[in-house]
């Protein structure tokens, strides 16, 4: 074996330090997924019981016309919520797809942002701060020599 080679094995074996910034923004992600479930949870109970009471007025449309949308997009929150978590656990235990995974979605939040200002006229102060953050977390993965080689990517 060459120098090099047992350089490069000892570099794949060495244990990885999580920089301060990925701590921090898997905090946040995960933080963000248990406070996006827990109230998609409140919401789903809440229309269930909603749902309950108006079924007992007499000529009730909202039970069969909004309920199962609102169902479905109570679900969906769900799901993001639950997918929130995988990303966050998935950044703090330094894996690679988490990190290509949290760009590209940043990535997209930045056109998000662009759009919701454009079409629906949302406060530039609204748009400043997502595009804000986008960009922060994306030049910061990107550009930290040290986040890469945590992430060995």
């Amino acid at each position: 074996m060459c120098k090099e080679d047992i350089m490069s094995e000892t570099m794949r074996q060495a244990p990885r330090r999580r920089p301060l910034g990925v701590t921090i923004i898997s905090v946040l992600v995960i933080a963000g997924g248990l406070i996006s479930l827990g109230f998609s949870i409140v919401g789903i109970v809440a229309l269930s019981a909603a749902l309950s009471m108006a079924a007992s007025l007499p000529g009730n449309m909202m039970s069969e016309v909004i309920s199962p949308w609102l169902f479905f997009l109570l679900g969906l929150a769900i799901v993001l919520a639950l997918a929130d978590l995988v990303l966050g656990l998935g950044l703090w235990m330094l894996k690679s797809w988490a990190y290509w995974i949290t760009i590209v979605l940043h990535c997209i939040s930045l056109a998000l942002q662009v759009f919701d200002w454009s079409v629906f006229h949302t406060s530039i102060i609204s748009l400043a701060t997502g595009v804000a953050i986008s960009v922060v977390v994306v030049v910061y993965l990107l550009a930290d020599r040290e986040v890469r080689e945590a992430f060995r990517v």
